[in-house]
């Protein structure tokens, strides 16, 4: 697999579905699902439904064993409410590929499922904080000056696996 998509499975159970199938209708088909149960409440039942719809799913019930356990050069990490669009990982995988980068990371953009709005341009999740920057590739050295301006979370991210794995 080229790319290992570990989902963190949380209380949240209504908004699976929708992040599994998104997983699923990735126009990037290399992948392998690892479902990471966090879960407080009993949602086996509903994971055994969506791993009956791809067979490439591994369930396991924590993140160092996800990541330990990831097969693909490169991994994503998305929680069950996230979703992704249908280019993400192939756009992601490709730039990391032709710049070998251990990190790639996409914009952002915010739901809000009262209005069923969309926000593109919340400050903290979108590329406009790297504004200014010279360049799209960033090294060793560029780092101090851009790690505080990214979005901290995992989920618009493409780690490559071995960068993860070697640093723990």
């Amino acid at each position: 697999n080229e790319v290992s998509v570990i989902i963190s499975v949380s209380n949240d159970s209504i908004y699976f579905p929708t992040c599994f199938e998104s997983v699923l209708n990735q126009n990037f088909q290399d992948l392998e699902i690892i479902l990471v149960n966090n879960a407080e409440n009993n949602i086996d039942k509903l994971i055994g439904q969506y791993c009956e719809k791809f067979n490439d799913v591994l369930v396991v019930n924590d993140l160092e064993s996800a990541i330990n356990e990831a097969d693909g050069k490169y991994i994503s990490f998305i929680d069950s409410n996230d979703y992704l669009n249908e280019g993400m990982i192939e756009k992601l995988a490709n730039a990391s590929e032709k710049n070998d980068l251990d990190i790639t990371m996409c914009q952002l953009t915010s739901h809000d499922d009262l209005t069923n709005e969309f926000d593109e341009d919340l400050h903290d999740l979108s590329l406009d904080i790297l504004k200014g920057l010279e360049k799209d590739v960033f090294n060793r050295d560029d780092i101090i000056d851009v790690i505080t301006r990214i979005y901290s979370k995992p989920f618009n991210k493409l780690f490559k696996s071995s960068f993860l794995k070697d640093n723990e």
